[in-house]
């Protein structure tokens, strides 16, 4: 009985020096991921970075959005999806200029290429929505809270209709 208190002992010492090693090896990865961290929320604040799962950023691909289409969003919050589309809906050259000009955002009607209709029920999220959707400067951007079974009914029967082509 005696040596299994002993061996125990030993084993208890020898897991606390193997916890220190690990601690002390993690110590400069936590300091980098601390550090990686900032970066994103800062970046993410100010809206040059936004962070989409992979789910999200399927639908727009499927529906091969293009300039001059118009698009209704039922659940668009938080506003990933809705950024993927309104990329979409610009024009290809401002999307592969790499002229800071081009990359500018559309601040007027005659940039806007189509029209994004962003719907969530939830007042909470639609307000998240609405905050994100404020730093893409989209003229092409109609942000709205509704329940979205009962969506055509509350824009009226002709609003579901696409908007004639500019001439």
């Amino acid at each position: 009985m005696r040596s299994c208190r002993k061996d125990s002992g030993r084993a208890t010492r020898l897991m606390s020096h193997r916890r220190a090693e690990a601690a002390a090896a993690a110590a400069p990865r936590s300091t980098s991921i601390k550090a990686f961290h900032a970066w994103l929320l800062r970046e993410s604040s100010l809206g040059n970075l936004q962070r989409q799962e992979a789910v999200s950023m399927v639908p727009p691909l499927l529906l091969d959005v293009r300039p001059g289409m118009a698009v209704l969003d039922m659940c668009a919050s938080p506003g990933s999806k809705a950024q993927q589309i309104l990329e979409m809906l610009a024009a290809p050259a401002r999307i592969a200029n790499t002229d800071a000009a081009a990359r500018a955002p559309v601040r007027s009607l005659d940039e806007a290429r189509g029209l994004l209709v962003a719907n969530d029920a939830d007042v909470k999220r639609c307000q998240l929505l609405a905050s994100r959707a404020a730093r893409l400067h989209s003229p092409s951007l109609v942000v709205t809270s509704h329940d979205a079974r009962l969506f055509p009914e509350a824009v009226g029967e002709g609003a579901a209709a696409a908007p004639p082509p500019r001439p």
